[in-house]
């Protein structure tokens, strides 16, 4: 809800997950709140080349991000990715929603872009030589980069990052927990989830391990 642009190749009806602490979604649940990253010295020339088309006034500005996960099939949430000390969830989403469900003011940008994982690779033939692979047309992710002119530089970026408005319930569409997740967190994440959301929280499953790499969401 504002200035917020998103790249035209996206599907914006696309399934999107986005992988985040505990604490993270109680921010979410209980203040509207979503959190961006601080870019780092060399991500953010990362960031700047890739985004040559942008106005060039928008690209001076302080840069957070926010990652995203498109999963190769809608039903798939991988967590072999994400292990973490800290109790984590993921919470389902579309490009759409992502869109329409964040606030800025005049100081701040959003530019909902595509990612792709280093060394995201498709085979051209069957048995294809490395050599032969090429990146995968589909992006495997996606970024959603602030860009505010409220701080004039990256460094003046605070390290706890940056905090947006959102609109809860045009953003979340599920919430789920890791596959080992123990019946009191389901339960916590459930009732915290249900006071502020008429979402399901479901728990990611193990099926698909073996053959995907991946998790299959199940109840």
């Amino acid at each position: 809800m504002g200035n917020i642009q998103v790249n035209h190749s996206l599907d914006p009806d696309r399934r999107i997950l986005h992988y985040m602490s505990f604490y993270d979604l109680i921010e979410l649940l209980k203040f509207n709140q979503a959190f961006f990253t601080p870019v780092e010295r060399p991500q953010r020339q990362s960031i700047l080349k890739a985004a040559e088309k942008w106005h060039r006034p928008a690209t001076k500005g302080a840069i957070t991000l926010q990652s995203w996960s498109i999963p190769a099939e809608e039903n798939l949430a991988d967590w072999g990715e994400h292990a973490s000390t800290q109790p984590r969830v993921c919470i389902v989403s579309s490009i759409r929603a992502l869109a329409q469900s964040l606030f800025t003011d005049d100081t701040t940008s959003i530019f909902i872009e595509p990612a792709r994982h280093p060394g995201a690779v498709r085979k051209t033939a069957a048995g294809a030589p490395p050599a032969a692979r090429r990146p995968a047309v589909r992006p495997d992710g996606l970024c959603a980069i602030a860009v505010s002119h409220a701080v004039p530089t990256c460094s003046s970026i605070k390290p706890s990052g940056m905090h947006l408005l959102v609109d809860l319930k045009t953003l979340l569409a599920g919430v789920i927990v890791p596959p080992d997740a123990s019946v009191r967190f389901m339960d916590l994440v459930s009732k915290l989830v249900q006071e502020s959301a008429w979402v399901s929280v479901t728990r990611a499953s193990r099926m698909r391990q073996a053959r995907a790499g991946g998790f299959s969401t199940g109840p």
